[in-house]
């Protein structure tokens, strides 16, 4: 048997009558805008190569390519969309053509097939890797922080009690983070520089500043205006402790006790120092003297060790000063506690009574300090700051420094420490201008 050869240029042939009719039924030109539908069109169905839209505009394939649908959408609302998307609503930077370009076909080249069918599975799974591909740099960069050094601005002079906890603590969290934690001392106008400077420095979660009493609650009553919104521009991080209030008088001073320093105020008024003008030492006897009848004399002075020495030598004859200066003081018997103005009984000066127990309930008072950043700072780097600090405070030379100067703490949360400080507001704003104490005046 005799097999004929193989013409040549027949699968030319072919390709060339396959071309020349897949021209004819291709427009020789696409236009660069969506063409509306005529009514005629609207009632048949979708020819090859275009999809119509929702507002009855049709969109066109490519050149050579044929479209055939291969399943039907669910027409079920979406939670966040229209009708039928699979998506969130649609926007300016998604035009409407997604939603033909999006539906379930498969595409069949002139030239060949590509690709394989697009089915509901596979749609929802497409979703999925986008929104990874979003969320993924957004973990990376929460997952690097902090990639430089922090900063912690403290308001007040090195040596204070604010300095040396800022040092120890941050120390730690240098340890827990893998940057750095360097401390600025930015003192000047009872905080409100230091302040300031940190409400206004980015909300990244590297600068962080020391809050106490004065910060937060009792600038917004001592000053008419004030550059910091304490109530807007920060968030705390968490809480560094309490700090219980003492009132204390000299070893050899013939006041007995508290009740015997109200009984002889009333005949002469002794003068008290406290650490600062409306600071947490001062406010706390003003309370005391409007709630249990004492007078007295305030002296001010610049620390807590200046008023201490001054008692010793004679100059002053009370003091009202906080656990971290005062104890080594009342441990020594270099001086004698009359009473301590927090709930109950420091484990560090058990014989020194309260004066809830003497019978003065709402007369409670305490210095305390925590930790705040920028109120934007976002909630994963506020978390990550929070655990640094828990981690610092929970130390074992930073506890044993607490237990040896009576200091109390607790691992508040933010929005525990948030909740903290409103209540605080709430206690000392309307005392302060009860008072009619300023410090602007």
């Amino acid at each position: 048997m005799i097999v004929p050869p193989p013409q040549p240029g027949r699968s030319g042939k072919i390709a060339a009558r396959a071309k020349a009719s897949d021209a004819a039924r291709i427009p020789a030109a696409i236009p660069s805008g969506p063409r509306r539908a005529s009514p005629a069109a609207l009632s048949r169905p979708a020819r090859h190569g275009e999809c119509r839209r929702r507002d009855n505009t049709v969109a066109e394939g490519r050149p050579g390519t044929r479209l055939r649908r291969t399943g039907t959408r669910d027409r079920s609302p979406s939670p966040g969309g229209e009708e039928g998307s699979a998506f969130p609503a649609e926007t300016e930077a998604a035009p409407r053509d997604a939603a033909c370009a999006i539906p379930m076909m498969r595409a069949t080249m002139a030239t060949g097939t590509f690709g394989a069918m697009l089915g509901r599975r596979g749609l929802i799974g497409m979703v999925a890797g986008m929104s990874a591909g979003f969320a993924g740099p957004l973990h990376a960069q929460q997952g690097r922080f902090p990639d430089r050094p922090l900063r912690w601005v403290v308001g007040y002079p090195p040596g204070g009690a604010s300095d040396a906890f800022a040092r120890l603590i941050g120390g730690h969290m240098s340890t827990r983070l893998g940057q750095p934690v360097v401390i600025e001392n930015r003192p000047g106008g009872g905080a409100v520089v230091a302040s300031e400077a940190v409400a206004r420095a980015p909300a990244d979660g590297y600068t962080m500043i020391t809050v106490d009493n004065g910060i937060l609650v009792y600038n917004p009553a001592l000053y008419a205006r004030l550059p910091y919104d304490p109530d807007s521009d920060f968030t705390g991080i968490g809480f560094i402790g309490r700090f219980p209030l003492f009132i204390v008088v000299r070893p050899d001073s013939p006041v007995r006790d508290f009740a015997d320093l109200v009984a002889r105020s009333k005949r002469q008024a002794p003068n008290y120092g406290s650490p600062a003008v409306a600071s947490p030492h001062h406010l706390a006897m003003e309370m005391v003297k409007r709630r249990t009848g004492l007078e007295a004399v305030h002296v001010p002075y610049r620390g807590g060790p200046a008023a201490m020495q001054d008692l010793l030598g004679g100059a002053l004859e009370v003091v009202c000063i906080d656990c971290s200066t005062g104890m080594p003081f009342i441990r020594e018997g270099k001086v004698r506690a009359l009473c301590v103005m927090s709930e109950a009984r420091s484990p560090r000066a058990p014989e020194v009574p309260t004066l809830r127990e003497l019978g003065f309930a709402d007369a409670v008072a305490y210095g305390w300090q925590g930790v705040s950043v920028p109120k934007a700072t976002p909630v994963p780097v506020v978390a990550r700051l929070h655990e640094a600090l828990l981690a610092g405070v929970a130390a074992g030379d930073v506890q044993a420094r607490f237990r040896d100067l009576g200091i109390e703490n607790a691992p508040l949360s933010p929005a525990a420490f948030q909740a903290f400080v409103a209540r605080e507001n709430a206690t000392w704003r309307p005392l302060i201008r009860d008072l009619g104490i300023r410090l602007d005046s």
